[in-house]
């Protein structure tokens, strides 16, 4: 069983990604916004710098220090505090302008150093600052990193939004009508019009899904039409043997009647009972043909239908060194339909000697269940291991009605055939539905 659905994997993955996307933009747009607030901040010193240039060109003063600009000529005109920061910028780099920037306290520098023309100061340099203080009252350029990743969550956000929208109806509408083609496909044929088939494959929008459907809908049709067959085999089957049976059983009547040595009545008893064996076949098989569950239940002693059957067996042919051990409860009795029961276990049992080992044959009974259990000859354990059919064993072995029909004639009265394979074989027909093997 998948542990989520197909909704709940593409919601987490939409929301993972929008996590990923929302870290992978904040970087970027922090990043960009620090580029250019350095850009600008070092296109205004410049510009604020050559402008103090011309002043000095023209034997003019420089501008008057403010609160956010200061403008000063030569390292013996700055400020103690920037002139160890100065100092240890001179030393890295002794020519050609140069920006520097740093922070106390309560404000953020930027500076520059633009050195000067001969004809203006020999062997000076024009520094200038721009302040950006961090109280509230100052602004500083520019959008704030809170703004930045506020405008940035709903962009993700938006995109997301989209991008859910488009695979819910591309890949959910998509698995949606696949999931009702299937449905479509377990209903009655004709209660299904080809219109909405068609309706339901046109919405599967990807080619994956619908050659999917189509797959699907062609195994679902094959195996349809080989149940069929095997119901109309069924079918023909029980009514074939019904008119033999008989005619065989009025053939008993009119000999029972006759004055025959006690050897000849005990041959035709076994044979009538054999006749009766074969008529109660018949009958199961139409009632797994008409899906019928039997109505006809009564109490079975559950000791007595066992030894009757191995009595059978033993009377037609027995392998050499096989015998059957019982561990059935002498007064058991089970409420339920004789015939489909003495059925299954008949095939079980002829099965069991068939395919056994020589040793015993163990038939095991309790108020829910009965099972047999045989170990498997050496040539049938190569058989399923040739096969790989470990551990279920193959269609062949195990029923001589046939996997199917043992199943069906369980499943129609509400049992459970359990099969574990080894190299012990064991069925168990479960004949109450809260039993716990």
């Amino acid at each position: 069983m998948a542990k989520e659905t197909l909704s709940q994997y593409l919601r987490n993955r939409l929301l993972l990604m929008g996590c990923i996307l929302a870290g992978v933009f904040s970087v970027l747009m922090y990043t960009v916004y620090n580029w250019g607030l350095d850009d600008s901040s070092e296109h205004y010193l410049l510009q604020d710098a050559q402008y103090a240039q011309s002043l000095l060109a023209a034997k003019q003063s420089l501008p008057v220090n403010n609160n956010n600009k200061q403008y000063y000529l030569g390292v013996s005109a700055l400020p103690d505090n920037y002139r160890a920061i100065v100092d240890s910028h001179l030393e890295r780099v002794s020519k050609g302008i140069q920006y520097f920037t740093f922070q106390n306290a309560d404000s953020f520098t930027y500076g520059i150093k633009l050195p000067l023309n001969d004809s203006i100061s020999s062997n000076e340099n024009l520094f200038v600052f721009h302040r950006f203080h961090f109280n509230e009252g100052d602004e500083l350029p520019g959008m704030s990193i809170f703004e930045v990743a506020v405008l940035t969550l709903l962009g993700v956000l938006l995109v997301m939004a989209l991008g859910a929208t488009l695979i819910y109806l591309r890949v959910i509408k998509s698995m949606q009508a696949l999931q009702l083609f299937s449905d479509q496909q377990c209903l009655d044929t004709a209660c299904v019009k080809d219109s909405d088939q068609q309706r339901a494959l046109w919405s599967m929008q990807f080619t994956e899904v619908q050659k999917f459907a189509l797959q699907l809908q062609a195994a679902l049709q094959k195996t349809h039409n080989q149940t069929q067959k095997e119901r109309m085999l069924i079918q023909g089957l029980s009514h074939e043997l019904r008119t033999p049976m008989a005619i065989t059983s009025v053939a008993l009547d009119l000999l029972q009647k006759k004055d025959l040595d006690k050897k000849v009545k005990d041959k035709l008893q076994k044979i009538r009972v054999a006749n009766n064996d074969m008529v109660s076949l018949a009958n199961t098989l139409l009632s797994i043909w008409k899906n019928e569950k039997s109505v006809s239940s009564q109490n079975v002693c559950v000791s007595s239908l066992i030894l009757q059957i191995i009595e059978g067996l033993q009377s037609v042919h027995l392998p050499k060194g096989v015998h059957f051990k019982m561990a059935v409860p002498g007064g058991l009795s089970l409420l339920v339909a004789l015939a489909p029961l003495k059925i299954v276990l008949e095939n079980l049992l002829r099965n069991a000697v068939q395919y056994s080992e020589p040793g015993s044959v163990y038939v095991g009974a309790n108020e829910s269940a009965i099972w047999v259990e045989n170990k498997v000859s050496t040539a049938q354990s190569q058989s399923f291991q040739e096969k790989d059919c470990s551990p279920s064993p193959s269609p062949g072995y195990g029923y001589g009605l046939g996997l199917y029909i043992a199943q069906q004639a369980c499943n129609n009265q509400g049992w459970q055939l359990v099969i574990e394979s080894g190299s012990f074989y064991k069925a168990s027909v479960i004949v109450s539905p809260n039993a716990i093997m």
